[in-house]
């Protein structure tokens, strides 16, 4: 009885630290709030990805979008083998950590399609696009999981890039757009 609450203890706290440790690094990313890109003072521009601008704005949201992925990954990680300690390799821990809920149904619709029969039948309430993304993605990437995260990261960075730039479009200040994407990625949940 005492082991386990120390275990709770010390994973609480490592929990604790961990949130800590990701809102000070979020919060500090301020090379996103840096002037590069020109949008201080003046009204954004909604061309597509015509301009260096837009480019440069991408990059350094993906860039904040993978170091806050790997982030994640890396508590998550920590945690999992904290609860469940296993000698399985970092892909076989990925795969178990993120292979979870509606995964196996929108993986099942990426690889077969629609069906209407058997249990796969009842996949018809899940819409197609996310599955039609991921096999497409799938002929770059083969296995079927690491395509579907792929296709989950860009859809992330795209939406990061359009929430900047709408919070751009409405507010006219870079400091609130950069701390709207900086939250939209505190929000660990997917």
């Amino acid at each position: 009885m005492f082991a386990e609450i120390v275990q709770w203890t010390s994973l609480l706290s490592l929990l604790v630290m961990v949130v800590a440790t990701v809102y000070f690094s979020l919060r500090n990313f301020s090379w996103i709030n840096q002037a590069p890109l020109g949008y201080q003072g003046c009204h954004p521009s909604w061309r597509s990805f015509s301009g260096h601008q837009n480019w440069q704005l991408l990059w350094q949201i993906s860039l904040a979008v993978i170091a806050s992925r790997l982030l994640l990954f890396a508590v998550v990680q920590i945690v999992f083998h904290l609860i469940h300690p296993s000698d399985n390799d970092l892909l076989t821990i990925f795969r178990d950590l993120w292979y979870r809920w509606d995964t196996n149904s929108f993986l099942s619709i990426a690889d077969n399609g629609y069906v209407n029969e058997g249990k796969d039948r009842l996949l018809l309430v899940f819409y197609p696009l996310y599955p039609v993304l991921v096999h497409l993605m799938t002929y770059l990437i083969p296995d079927t999981f690491f395509a579907a995260v792929a296709v989950s990261n860009i859809c992330l960075i795209l939406a990061c890039f359009t929430l900047f730039k709408l919070v751009m479009f409405e507010f006219h200040q870079r400091d609130i757009a950069a701390a709207s994407v900086k939250y939209l990625l505190n929000l660990n949940s997917g």
